[in-house]
């Protein structure tokens, strides 16, 4: 498939020489990181990674909201798909009993986060089904993160998946952030086509997100209620969280 490592690291080349020749127009994650690190042109990367620090923040804090007092024992997290690094940092801001690292394909985007988040650890590699990093983690985060948001296959979530229920520690939660859509892995766990136990996990528990700056201002309870309505005003996705936790 085209989310394969091997596939990825050949589109990676193609787009940083349509960036070198001039040819890029910031459609492409790969190109839009190296534009980037480069200083071509940092807005094409917007739409391709969370790059505000003070957004990134305002997620995770949200996301501790939800885990609640889950959030204690979290003394390592991973970041699968991490692009530029921002959400891997703000996880480290707001846990600072806990070490952070970043894992993503993009060479590019981990240059550039080693570079401006150097307290945090990130990895270049590429994650699939055999993937092991050789260490666990209390939690592990995911979002948008391509294998499961960009097809609706469900022995391909169930591939990934497993892959990160590996680098759990026991007890470790799994936290998925994708679109309320058909092809993501969230729909598949809503609809019942994905087992917890299968996977040695707790049931997933399933809730909304908040738009920024929403959440910033408002009570989640009022935030998360309101974001998926204004989301289908704007023509946007709803996005909304799964997480479970590894069995003992």
């Amino acid at each position: 498939m085209w989310f394969d490592p091997d596939e990825l690291l050949a589109q990676q080349t193609r787009e940083i020489q349509e960036v070198e020749s001039g040819r890029f127009a910031g459609k492409g994650h790969f190109g839009s990181y190296y534009a980037l690190l480069k200083g071509v042109n940092a807005r094409w990367v917007l739409p391709h990674s969370t790059v505000n620090d003070r957004i990134a923040l305002s997620y995770c804090r949200e996301l501790l909201y939800i885990l609640g007092g889950r959030a204690n024992r979290i003394r390592s997290v991973l970041d699968v798909g991490c692009g530029v690094g921002a959400i891997t940092n703000a996880w480290r801001e707001l846990l600072p009993q806990a070490a952070a690292t970043g894992v993503d394909i993009a060479e590019a985007a981990i240059t550039y986060a080693k570079e401006k988040y150097p307290v945090c650890s990130f990895l270049c590699a590429g994650i699939n089904g055999e993937t092991d990093l050789g260490s666990r983690f209390d939690l592990v985060h995911c979002k948008g993160f391509f294998p499961l948001i960009r097809t609706d296959d469900t022995a391909v979530h169930l591939k990934y998946l497993r892959t990160c229920v590996r680098h759990l520690t026991p007890g470790g939660v799994l936290v998925l952030v994708h679109p309320d859509q058909g092809e993501t892995v969230n729909y598949q766990i809503r609809s019942g086509h994905i087992s917890h136990q299968e996977l040695y996990l707790s049931k997933f528990e399933v809730y909304p997100t908040s738009l920024w700056p929403f959440r910033d201002y408002l009570p989640y309870r009022v935030a998360s209620r309101l974001s998926p309505f204004l989301a289908r005003l704007m023509k946007r996705h709803a996005w909304e969280v799964c997480l479970a936790s590894r069995d003992l």
